[in-house]
């Protein structure tokens, strides 16, 4: 897993006189404001750059994580800026990056586990692809800047499934599902889910950690 992306931020003058030059404070505010790119895992929930103009509030468009209600799973929102490279032919995003995408805002939620998934992959596991679903409503262009929404959909003994959203704005662009089962990285066969894992993972999942098995 993990590909990533970045996105531009939000951002919001004087009597000249004798007084020394005075900067323009939205430009101010929105060098204060904007946040240094870090590792992914250290980025979640803190709103990567997004394009100037948009609303921070608006819902779906933040880069921080939908905290759920009670019950409610962790929903992670990525913002991805369409690059040319990613666009085919006839001047849209290719299918495939689609599900590029998806992996880049899965690892996103995972970390906000507590558990970045390459340090998952180090304490000795693997989340197999096993399945994957898209739906494409409408096609996302070069410029354009999209946000894929993940969240844990099913959390079983030995898998997970993810469910997404891309969404340009208001405008659903494309929804998705992964599945997924805990491999045993040493002998590369199906496994339940890791105990240290557990408990992190069901909580994403927006259910009431358990201390034996599911």
């Amino acid at each position: 897993m993990g590909e990533e992306r970045e996105q531009g931020n939000l951002g919001e003058e004087r009597d000249a006189g004798e007084r020394p030059e005075q900067r323009d404070p939205g430009e101010e505010r929105d060098q204060a404001d904007r946040p240094e790119q870090r590792d992914l895992g250290e980025n979640l929930g803190r709103g990567a750059q997004r394009r100037q103009g948009e609303s921070a509030e608006r819902p779906g468009r933040s880069e921080r994580p939908t905290r759920p209600e009670s019950g409610e799973p962790t929903r992670c929102t990525t913002e991805i800026e369409v690059r040319y490279a990613e666009t085919d032919q006839m001047g849209v995003v290719h299918h495939a990056n689609y599900v590029v995408w998806f992996e880049l805002a899965r690892t996103r939620l995972c970390a906000m586990s507590g558990f970045h998934y390459a340090e998952i992959e180090r304490l000795g596991y693997l989340l197999m692809v096993t399945a994957v679903e898209v739906r494409y409503r409408r096609p996302a262009h070069y410029g354009d800047t999209v946000q894929v929404i993940c969240w844990g959909e099913r959390l079983a003994s030995r898998g997970v499934s993810f469910a997404y959203e891309v969404r340009r704005g208001d405008e659903l662009l494309a929804t998705g599902r992964t599945e997924h089962i805990w491999i045993e990285r040493g002998s590369g066969r199906p496994c339940r889910t890791p105990e240290r894992l557990r408990a992190p993972f069901e909580r994403l999942a927006g259910r009431a950690p358990t201390s034996g098995g599911t």
